[in-house]
């Protein structure tokens, strides 16, 4: 936890608008709360950006890639990786 602290604290400083801190710390969020639901091994309702309903499916994994790093460090294309499995109810 001291360690994302201080990455975000060392990114908000680098950052030169008030939407370059936004980003790093949305980011951040984001990173934490995928990986948190990852941790927890259950089931979570996935839904498309028209609200279509696809079942229920466990994260299995988080990954994130930094590309295109500017001289501060700052990370210009963020790309993500979620490795789903499908929960299938095991009903008698």
């Amino acid at each position: 936890m001291t360690d994302l602290i201080a990455h975000i604290t060392e990114k908000a400083r680098a950052a030169k608008t008030a939407a370059g801190l936004l980003a790093v710390l949305s980011t951040a969020v984001k990173n934490r709360a995928l990986r948190a639901m990852a941790d927890a091994r259950q089931p979570y309702t996935l839904v498309d950006g028209v609200g279509r309903v696809w079942g229920r499916w466990r994260i299995d994994a988080v990954s994130e890639d930094q590309e295109r790093v500017i001289d501060d460090g700052t990370a210009t294309l963020l790309s993500w990786t979620l490795e789903l499995q499908e929960f299938v109810n095991a009903t008698g």
